[in-house]
């Protein structure tokens, strides 16, 4: 939002303080996320020194204590904490393999998974609806249209997969907001091609 003149003046200019506060979080935030991983690989290690542990319970700590780890990374967004996203996926992935080998699970498959991880990493989607984003939930398209294409594009795609409906009613709203721009004097490089992009899906 800093200086972009998409959002309303009141947002443009954060204070220094807004911004020192913003990065002190974002590193204890991190440093925590690193603990917790550390905590989580020591429990998954020591469930593999003790005795076997049944498919279907694993399945559910690896859900309910992996993937919400990917999704604080996202949130986090820093890139100390988005290092970790690929080697959780590929944890959890490599462990699913494994299990899918058994006759017990052999229905099991990663690729839903996959489409699952894909949104709920998405740094842009995990950042717009943290509890504590900055971002009031009227302006998450404005927040998009300050975004690169290739982001833009792709949390479009993800949005879509979700419910298609809601891309027309987006490209409505990103209409609305660059002619409001334009009408206060700002020439917006690259808007014509991000509208384009609503209209493509």
């Amino acid at each position: 939002m800093e200086g972009n003149s998409l959002f309303p003046l009141t947002c443009r200019n954060p204070s220094d303080e807004d911004i020192k506060h913003a990065t002190e979080k974002d590193d204890a935030d991190a440093k925590q996320l690193d603990l917790d991983i550390k905590q989580l690989f020591d429990e998954f290690r020591g469930l593999g020194e003790s005795k076997s542990i049944e498919g279907s319970i694993l399945i559910d700590l690896l859900q309910h204590r992996v993937e919400p780890l990917m999704e604080r990374a996202a949130e986090i967004g820093v890139p100390s904490a988005l290092q970790h996203i690929p080697n959780l996926q590929n944890f959890m992935t490599s462990t699913l393999e494994v299990l899918r080998s058994s006759s017990e699970h052999d229905e099991l498959s990663v690729d839903p998974l996959r489409k699952v991880w894909r949104r709920k990493t998405n740094v842009f989607i995990a950042q717009a609806w943290r509890d504590d984003t900055p971002i009031a939930k009227a302006d998450r398209v404005l927040a998009l249209l300050c975004e690169d294409v290739g982001t833009i594009n792709e949390v479009l795609e993800l949005y879509g997969e979700l419910d298609a409906e809601l891309i027309p009613k987006m490209a409505e709203i990103a209409r609305l907001h660059f002619q409001m721009a334009e009408l206060d004097g700002f020439n917006l490089p690259g808007a014509e091609e991000k509208i384009d992009l609503f209209s493509h899906l």
